[in-house]
């Protein structure tokens, strides 16, 4: 398996666990962002990619453009986890069955907005995880553009905190929602991890022969081996 197949295997809830207990308090996502698309568990190194509202017609583009919404699926890599960063923008629909199906040939793992998104049932019939804030019918192509990728962007927190994801920050998302690992720990996170999955399976496999007092200790007990990694400047 690889690196994000053992990431997918985890899930979320248990990458989090790690991250809380580590050090790394705020590196999950809002639940307000959920998922549209395909219900299948994703992770992949992040491609960071920022919009902002800028108004344009067929006549006259809006000063300033750098990259134009339609583009979206040639900055994604093979693997990757496209992290469209619009800053709240409600003005429209930043991804829709078109983009979805570009995205899923140039093999992204998953898009994650905190834009809206439209097309919900062709999203839905797609292979493409899709993370965002909400759905609606208006276009939002010629209201946005793309002016930065490549550079850090920040996603909403729950408790209207902020999660800040660099290039190559390893992106967790399933059911339970979406995490964000940052890419210098995500070894060791996984380390630790795969011994709290070891240590459940093992308290699932003898539940039926162990004392409710001896199964409180064994969950109290899971997550001693995390150690805090996070350094005093992070």
């Amino acid at each position: 398996m690889t690196l994000y197949d053992r990431f997918k295997a985890l899930g979320s809830s248990t990458v989090s666990d790690v991250l809380d207990e580590a050090g790394y308090h705020a590196q999950t996502l809002d639940p307000a962002l959920f998922g549209v698309g395909s219900t299948q568990p994703f992770c992949g190194p992040a491609c960071c990619v920022r919009g902002e509202r800028r108004v344009a017609t067929r006549t006259a583009a809006a000063d300033g453009c750098y990259i134009p919404m339609y583009a979206l699926p040639t900055l994604v890599k093979d693997g990757a986890v496209l992290v469209f960063a619009v800053g709240g923008f409600r003005g429209g629909a930043v991804l829709g069955g078109l983009i979805a199906l570009d995205l899923t040939e140039a093999k992204a793992a998953a898009i994650v907005t905190d834009g809206f998104i439209r097309d919900r049932a062709e999203l839905a019939a797609g292979t493409l995880p899709v993370v965002a804030a909400g759905g609606i019918p208006l276009n939002g192509a010629r209201r946005i553009q793309i002016t930065a990728s490549g550079t850090p962007v920040t996603m909403p927190a729950p408790e209207g905190g902020t999660v800040t994801i660099s290039p190559g920050d390893l992106i967790v998302g399933d059911s339970d929602g979406t995490v964000v690992v940052p890419a210098s720990i995500a070894e060791t996170v996984l380390e630790m991890g795969e011994e709290i999955a070891r240590k459940e399976a093992d308290l699932l496999a003898n539940l039926h022969t162990m004392s409710m007092d001896a199964r409180a200790k064994a969950r109290a007990d899971r997550m001693s081996h995390v150690s805090w990694i996070r350094k005093s400047e992070a």
